[in-house]
């Protein structure tokens, strides 16, 4: 009984995967009001609405090859599995949380979010802070830091002695030290 329970939910939950395949690929092809993007986008806010009723909310875990729903891996075989896990770990995302209060206006406003270019949502500070920008509530992110800390520090010399004939350099007057902290979940990655 509980094996059929789980492969009930992992079936709705890659079709809720396909259909926001599907609306973030409308959503970057079509215009805001076109009958392929409006359709793309009730489809994925019916079924999600569902989901998120049936069980408080819905979790995704991004890695780059692939996406993990609460406790579900999904298949990579899913079309369209591959290419938005990669897109989404892109805009530098870990988790998106999508919570109950979610309605239609807060669902295309993130679907559409997602669809920049990941070099604009670094720019604008990351998905989190554009989305609490654009007053989308009921999602939450979390996305990967690469945290840098350190000073660099040169010590330049006053006399050119240090070149030397041959042509080396001589480096022992020059002293730099940095420092990086990288999240070990995410070093693979970078």
């Amino acid at each position: 009984m509980l094996e059929k329970a789980l492969i009930q939910k992992k079936a709705e939950v890659q079709a809720i995967l396909q259909l926001l395949n599907l609306a973030v690929r409308s959503t970057q092809l079509y215009p805001d009001e076109h009958v392929i993007a409006c359709k793309g986008m009730a489809d994925f806010y019916e079924r999600l609405r569902s989901h998120i009723q049936q069980y408080g909310q819905f979790v995704l875990f991004v890695s780059k090859e692939n996406i993990v729903v609460e406790d579900i891996e999904i298949d990579k075989q899913m079309p369209g599995a591959g290419s938005l896990a990669l897109h989404l770990f892109r805009l530098k995302l870990e988790s998106i949380v999508i919570y109950e209060e979610i309605d239609k206006k807060q669902l295309k406003t993130f679907v559409q979010l997602i669809c920049l270019d990941p070099k604009e949502v670094a720019t604008a500070g990351g998905l989190s802070a554009l989305l609490k920008s654009r007053q989308v509530i009921a999602v939450c992110v979390s996305e990967h830091l690469l945290k840098v800390t350190g000073e660099v520090e040169i010590m330049k010399t006053k006399d050119r002695s240090t070149l030397k004939p041959e042509g080396q350099v001589d480096f022992s007057k020059l002293k730099q030290v940095v420092l990086a902290e990288i999240d070990p979940s995410i070093s693979e990655a970078y």
